[in-house]
């Protein structure tokens, strides 16, 4: 499943989506969807929320949103992704801290579900992060997972990703609770060696936190 993390409260949100052809058996991608392909729909859950809802999907130009737009990216370069515009009302601030995304319904399209954290646009603003070169003083909130609320004092585990590689631990260090609910962690320069890094906090008594970064050249 697709994790597309997304800023609290956050406008005018595109995301980028890969739609796979359930007629295919190498996981090729179905091309040539419109916003008003027969059968397609979208819709969404705030956690917490009664019900899911509708996204009414219009025609958008591609990389300019609009509420419910849908468009291909490229259909004959690159088939099967398209760009979709998340109606504001999905990712308002308030109390729902991941948003459910589901689409469905059009001739030959494998159903997508993504999950979408809704971030806290300043816990998350790491994409400064140079490539391939050590960091220091990372900042990350942990949650109990009974009331969800920030705790301290907790002996935190830090496992990270980079790319499309394997959850490892080496090379983070200095782990240090900071109070209230905030840690931080120093890393390696190879933690951050290509241009995704998504990292993982565990710890006894808490939900996980996971934080994607866009590394900089």
């Amino acid at each position: 499943m697709p994790v597309i993390p997304v800023p609290k409260g956050a406008t005018s949100q595109l995301v980028e989506l890969f739609i796979q052809d359930s007629d295919k058996i190498d996981g090729n991608g179905l091309a040539g969807l419109l916003f008003n392909s027969a059968g397609l729909i979208a819709r969404y859950y705030r956690r917490g929320a009664g019900a899911s809802v509708a996204i009414t999907l219009v025609t958008m130009t591609l990389g300019t949103w609009v509420s419910g737009g849908f468009v291909a990216i490229d259909g004959t370069n690159m088939p099967g992704w398209y760009q979709l515009g998340l109606p504001d009302a999905a990712v308002a601030d308030g109390t729902a801290a991941e948003v459910a995304l589901h689409l469905q319904g059009a001739v030959n399209m494998v159903p997508l579900p993504v999950q979408i954290p809704l971030i806290a646009e300043d816990n998350q603003g790491y994409s400064g992060l140079k490539r391939n070169r050590a960091f220091s003083n990372f900042h990350f909130v942990m949650l109990d997972s009974t009331n969800h609320q920030p705790v301290a004092g907790k002996i935190v585990t830090v496992a990270y990703l980079v790319d499309s590689g394997a959850w490892v631990t080496t090379g983070i260090s200095n782990i240090a609770d900071e109070l209230n609910g905030l840690y931080r962690f120093d890393g390696t320069a190879p933690v951050v060696n290509g241009i995704f890094t998504s990292f993982r906090m565990t710890a006894d008594g808490c939900d996980p936190t996971l934080i994607t970064v866009i590394t900089v050249p």
